[in-house]
């Protein structure tokens, strides 16, 4: 029997995207999902004040509001960065990633310890399962992932906020394909978690408004 699973939510900024820290609740075990707070100030009084020690860093996609807290946190706590292939190569270039465009500084990560290449992989995670799906569309890295009936989505798929897909990297059709797949895996009770917004129910997504947009 899995450990239950407990999810906690921190804002990013200055982008407002969230960051998810996940525990297996039984267990001395966190994975943190998109960390985006610069240096980490606040991410970093959040994780000592609760001694919490992550394992993973899971990335959704390579835009700099997802990303920018990934290299504190190897130094930190030498968590292991897990992401897809396409995702890893990107978030090493400040133009690739975004954050370039954002300020005209910019900034790099190393690429991912642990590459997601296929869906439906499934990965250990001290007993429990984690599984992956890679899904194009918003951005070339695109990845959602479930941990029991909870599916983390990024950008992918969001509720009250239209898919942006005229940034480097987005696609349309791989959008709408990469969605019909997760409603096709998914029960519709299942609970998201997305990269903007609060969580929200599967069956409260609406796909003809993501194939009407322009």
């Amino acid at each position: 029997m899995q450990d239950e699973i407990v999810i906690e939510s921190l804002r990013n900024f200055p982008v407002d995207s969230n960051c998810y820290i996940v525990k297996k609740q039984h267990a001395d075990k966190y994975v943190i999902v998109d960390p985006a707070q610069g240096n980490g100030s606040e991410l970093h009084r959040y994780l000592l004040d609760k001694k919490i020690k992550p394992d993973y860093i899971i990335l959704t996609h390579e835009h700099f509001d997802h990303i920018s807290s990934i290299e504190y946190l190897r130094k930190e706590f030498g968590c292991k960065l897990i992401a897809t292939r396409a995702c890893s190569e990107k978030i090493t270039h400040p133009k690739k990633n975004l954050s370039l465009f954002y300020d005209q500084v910019g900034f790099a990560c190393e690429p991912a310890d642990i590459l997601i290449e296929k869906n439906n992989f499934h990965f250990d995670w001290s007993g429990t399962s984690i599984c992956f799906y890679i899904t194009p569309g918003h951005s070339e890295g695109g990845l959602c992932f479930s941990i029991g009936d909870h599916l983390f989505t990024g950008d992918t798929l969001m509720q009250h906020y239209k898919p942006i897909v005229k940034l480097p990297g987005g696609n349309k059709g791989k959008l709408i394909e990469s969605i019909e797949m997760l409603l096709r895996e998914f029960d519709k009770t299942t609970i998201v978690f997305p990269g903007h917004g609060e969580p929200f129910q599967l069956s409260q997504i609406n796909i003809l408004s993501i194939i009407d947009e322009k």
